[in-house]
């Protein structure tokens, strides 16, 4: 087996499309990243304020709790910071097509008729690959037009902005990865 550049790219554009990032967006952590974004420097600058150690006394008691984060805020600012570009990215540059509509059957739950999907096709510029059922069989079945229209603006719709926004994403949950694998290395290491 040969390996060639351009069929990396070909591999790539399969793997990195708008729909796959839009299950990276669609992410519970990943959506919700802005709201880190505002409350890191928030919480960051509170426990600067207070000591690493909280001692307090019941009945006569004494606790002791240790009041140091085990992992680095910065790292987690930055991930979330990442998150929110791709998001940013994914919401102006991604097809509405794409954005709006898992698959057929939920343009049609959503009451789209034929003329959304003319008006989608009329809207933008069309890879090389796209027209195929319009020009050949004059007024395609709605289904066929949809997926036609789909996969086109899925697959060669701003093809670098894609992966600028996947790199942010991959980015992001490369330091995610690593906040996490940080602080269960410090609540192990806390047993012993």
């Amino acid at each position: 087996m040969r390996f060639s550049i351009d069929g990396l790219l070909r591999d790539s554009d399969s793997l990195i499309q708008w729909s796959k990032l839009k299950l990276l967006q669609n992410n519970k952590i990943v959506k919700t990243s802005y709201i880190w974004l505002l409350l890191v420097p928030f919480v960051t600058k509170l426990f600067s304020k207070i000591s690493n150690n909280l001692i307090f006394s019941i009945h006569g008691k004494i606790y002791e709790f240790d009041l140091i984060l085990p992992f680095s805020w910065k790292i987690f600012f930055i991930s979330a910071l990442f998150f929110t570009l791709g998001n940013l990215f994914f919401y102006i540059f991604s097809p509405s097509i794409v954005k709006n509509y898992k698959d057929y059957g939920d343009f049609k739950t959503q009451g789209k008729t034929h003329k959304q999907l003319e008006d989608y096709f009329s809207k933008v510029d069309h890879s090389n690959h796209m027209g195929r059922i319009i020009n050949n069989e004059g007024q395609a079945e709605d289904n066929k037009l949809f997926w036609e229209i789909y996969e086109d603006r899925d697959k060669y719709h701003y093809k670098q902005i894609r992966y600028i926004t996947f790199l942010f994403y991959g980015i992001g949950l490369s330091l995610s990865l690593y906040v996490f694998s940080e602080s269960i290395f410090w609540v192990i290491s806390s047993w012993f």
